[in-house]
């Protein structure tokens, strides 16, 4: 059984912890978890095998990832599947788990994140045509009225 195909069993398991797998000198995450971690620590969401999304992290930022996910008070394990996946950390904040709420904010933020890229990455396309300027003035304009709201 393949690694995409075992983080969806054990995310079955538990559904709301954040699933970490060691990977080489890297960790990982799928699905939703890794939506709660691009949010928290800006890292790139990559779609693989059947619009699994996933993202990760080095080995050597997982003290610092692990804080982080500590202090927004979301359960979280460690697994190493070259170890029959055995949980290597398991945290577990039981009432207090803000899974489900971090994902939700999660998910919208970095949605809304790649439409911005979208929005950016178009504008940089026709910023040699001649109405670029009316176009730029038009989306400050309507920046700065929602800072007057």
């Amino acid at each position: 059984m393949g690694l995409i195909a075992e983080a969806r069993r054990i995310k079955e398991i538990h559904p709301n912890y954040i699933l970490l797998y060691k990977s080489g000198e890297f960790y990982k995450a799928f699905g939703k978890d890794a939506y709660i971690l691009s949010n928290l620590f800006n890292y790139q969401i990559r779609i693989v095998d059947r619009n699994v999304p996933t993202c990760g992290f080095p080995r050597k930022a997982s003290f610092k990832v692990r804080v982080k996910i500590e202090e927004e008070k979301i359960n979280y394990m460690l697994i190493d599947p070259r170890n029959n996946y055995e949980v290597d950390i398991k945290e577990d904040f039981k009432n207090l788990n803000q899974y489900e709420v971090q994902f939700e904010k999660s998910y919208t933020i970095v949605k809304c994140r790649k439409r911005i890229n979208n929005i950016s990455n178009k504008l940089i396309e026709i910023i040699e045509k001649p109405n670029f300027k009316d176009i730029i003035r038009r989306v400050e304009k309507i920046l700065n009225e929602t800072r007057q709201v």
